[in-house]
């Protein structure tokens, strides 16, 4: 498991990982708040479907927490276009589906939050669930970055400030509002949704 430095400090840095995946503004406004919560964050620019792929399957390099960050749609996580030479193999109309996550995760032990639109899907929650994480947090719909980045760091402060168990600190920022309500909790025991 990932172990830096900054979580042997006097005043600890517990350590969180960002995988920044297209557009980088929500991620980096996730890091932003990260940092001022005195976490470690290590940083995820990835370039290509394949780049991804080598990420999620690197358990022993991984911090214990993982949000990732992109935009999401009915196929499943959004990529795009690729110039000819670029392996996209994996993907479907752009999107990496859960077919192509559930054979590369290997995230067993982490809390897993994917940001992503509609990533909350039974078949997405499913495909990372396959690798044995804690936990899987997801959107079951469309929602907004703003409401997401909202729930992201109260999540975070819960979680690795204030130290609470991970299924307390999703309730409490599920429960903020109406949209981050759409953030389900998958673990072992199926899916919880806040109504």
């Amino acid at each position: 498991m990932w172990n830096p430095v900054e979580t042997q400090f006097y005043v600890k840095q517990n350590p969180v990982g960002i995988i920044a995946i297209g557009d980088f503004q929500e991620a980096h406004t996730i890091r932003t708040f990260a940092e001022e919560l005195n976490l470690a964050v290590r940083f995820y620019r990835i370039g290509t479907p394949g780049d991804f792929l080598k990420v999620i399957s690197r358990e022993s390099e991984l911090p214990p927490c993982i949000i990732i960050c992109g935009h999401g749609d009915e196929n499943g996580i959004v990529f795009g276009d690729y110039m000819e030479g670029i392996d996209t193999s994996m993907l479907k109309d752009e999107s990496m589906p859960p077919e192509s996550i559930k054979k590369h995760a290997n995230l067993t032990d982490r809390i897993v939050v994917n940001t992503c639109c509609v990533g909350g899907t039974d078949a997405m929650a499913s495909a990372f669930l396959k690798s044995n994480p804690r936990c899987y947090i997801g959107s079951l719909d469309y929602q907004n970055a703003a409401s997401t980045t909202i729930f992201v760091t109260l999540f975070l402060d819960q979680l690795l400030r204030k130290n609470k168990p991970v299924q307390e600190a999703w309730y409490q920022a599920a429960s903020y509002d109406d949209e981050t309500r759409h953030l389900a909790f998958y673990d072992s025991d199926g899916c919880q949704k806040i109504e």
